[in-house]
């Protein structure tokens, strides 16, 4: 809210040069997307703690929300200056009519939080999303894994805790600490798991299993 303010009085400011005012806007709007960001997250995990959270299942494509996802995120890496990161969608079957009962939404905003924390964490190599089938124990677990700057194991159960982050120095750490308490939560009421496996240095997997029917 400080940067929002700050540089809202610079652009009215007579002496500033038109690139400045570009760059004050573009900061303004990035930390206008922080701000809605945390407020979202604030209200959800209000709602989650509170019993409150409508689970809403019905029939979900699969592949069709998967790839608007990549879309989504095909641009979207692009506003958080990395273009240079790779983006791949892994699919099980092509098929596009291919359904779970689940809910849409849900699990979408699961999978945004760590598409989001992926690409965010991540400066060179690339970020691949995509999910698989497990026929014997009728299940589906997407995944999302990254080469970016990795998480400690001693650290795995604090980054799904409220507020937990990893102090790293090199570790970007303007976020809430609220996204991934946020998944544990829906994934668990969807009636599924989350783990991640992860090595500093390597890059990070996060698998969220759920049922397949």
């Amino acid at each position: 809210m400080n940067s929002i303010i700050g540089f809202s009085e610079l652009l009215n400011d007579s002496d500033t040069s038109e690139k400045d005012r570009k760059d004050y806007v573009t900061i303004i709007q990035k930390n206008c997307d922080k701000l809605l960001n945390f407020i979202d997250n604030l209200l959800d995990i209000s709602v989650i703690e509170a019993g409150q959270v409508q689970i809403n299942k019905s029939q979900c494509k699969i592949n069709i929300i998967l790839d608007e996802i990549y879309a989504t995120f095909s641009v979207i890496k692009n506003r958080f200056g990395k273009q240079q990161i790779g983006l791949s969608l892994k699919k099980h079957t092509d098929d596009p009519n291919f359904t779970i009962y689940s809910d849409s939404y849900r699990l979408q905003q699961i999978l945004l939080n760590l598409i989001g924390n992926a690409v965010k964490f991540t400066n060179i190599g690339f970020v691949e999303m995509g999910y698989t089938i497990q026929e014997l124990n009728n299940t589906i677990t997407f995944y999302v894994k990254d080469t970016g700057i990795g998480i400690p194991e001693d650290k795995f159960e604090l980054i799904f805790a409220r507020f937990g982050q990893v102090e790293q120095n090199e570790r970007n750490i303007d976020g809430t600490g609220l996204g991934l308490a946020i998944s544990k939560n829906l994934v668990e009421l969807l009636g599924g798991s989350i783990s991640v496996k992860s090595k500093i240095g390597e890059g990070s997997t996060f698998y969220v299993e759920l049922p397949l029917s």
